[in-house]
């Protein structure tokens, strides 16, 4: 796969709550395959945050700028005397991208979370695409998505070609989940469930984007992050959707081996014991194991899988 689009998030520090609200859709961009960065992810660097945020500026390929009444203020030095001041130093940097690339400031995406505070938009930025993000699970978190990863809406057919592929989506959606992508199936897909161990937030970035990259190309996939709902179990929610499969692709590696195994602490095991009893019982239900990292022996468990499997490391452009 290419490698994620690290994306800077620029924000005024103006409450705990507005705080929380960047962190989410950091955190949640981090999960979807995004290298989102924030401050709160490091701790004091010995350079000074104004130094640390003019290396993070060069660094980026994209940077979203979080509008807010104070954000504003702090970018046209209106805040008050000692308010503000790390920001004021953020969009003078920014604005200089600005100038640099001579008004264009393609580098730069406007988001803000409530509707009314679209007007709070700093004037350099005035016709950039802009996103309001109410709700991580809405359309315009997914058409931010769509825009941090270069996605269009369609792809045009080709000229004098099928209108069966191109711009048409021929797919099931994830709940909660609107595709913008560009599919070419014809055919309906197979459900397919996604089966991983958290490893490490890089593993887990990793296994977000596979799953985006499996979605826009047309597989009705799902893994926990989009089928877990607030006030449901956890448990209850992944036996549902591991029923509802028809294929599962397991993400392997030595670590989601020797949980699988029980040889460590983890609740893989009980998903992967259903795997193995739907594939002994069902002969529609097929397991594919993926090598994510490591060999066949060390990264793939044993039981009732098939006696092959699709190597596809982390670093792979495949």
């Amino acid at each position: 796969m290419a490698r994620s689009p690290r994306i800077l998030i620029s924000y005024r520090h103006e409450s705990d709550e507005h705080a929380e609200l960047v962190r989410g859709l950091s955190d949640q961009l981090r999960r979807d395959g995004i290298d989102a960065v924030i401050d709160r992810y490091v701790p004091a660097p010995a350079q000074g945050w104004s130094w640390w945020m003019e290396d993070e500026l060069k660094k980026a390929d994209r940077v979203i700028v979080v509008c807010s009444e104070g954000y504003l203020e702090s970018a046209s030095r209106e805040a008050e005397k000692g308010q503000g001041r790390g920001t004021s130093w953020e969009w003078h940097l920014i604005r200089k991208d600005f100038y640099d690339s001579r008004g264009a400031g393609e580098r730069i995406t406007p988001v803000f979370f409530k509707a009314g505070d679209e007007k709070y938009i700093p004037p350099e930025a005035w016709d950039r695409p802009r996103y309001c993000i109410a709700d991580l699970r809405g359309d315009e978190y997914r058409r931010l998505l769509d825009d941090l990863f270069r996605r269009p809406d369609a792809l045009p057919p080709p000229i004098g070609g099928s209108d069966s592929v191109g711009g048409t989506k021929h797919r099931v959606e994830p709940r909660g989940i609107e595709s913008r992508g560009t599919g070419v199936r014809d055919r309906a897909s197979p459900r397919v469930y996604l089966s991983y161990t958290h490893d490490s937030e890089d593993h887990k970035a990793w296994v977000a984007e596979l799953a985006q990259r499996l979605h826009y190309d047309g597989v009705d996939v799902t893994f926990d992050y989009w089928f877990m709902e607030p006030g449901k179990d956890f448990w209850d929610c992944l036996d549902a959707e591991v029923a509802h499969a028809e294929v599962a692709v397991l993400v392997c590696t030595p670590a989601y081996r020797a949980k699988a195994m029980g040889l460590r602490d983890g609740g893989l095991k009980r998903e992967y014991d259903q795997f193995v009893a739907r594939s002994k019982s069902e002969d529609e239900f097929r397991v594919i194991p993926l090598i994510c990292e490591g060999q066949w022996a060390d990264a793939v468990p044993p039981s009732s899988v098939p006696d092959s499997a699709t190597s596809f490391g982390r670093e792979s452009s495949t």
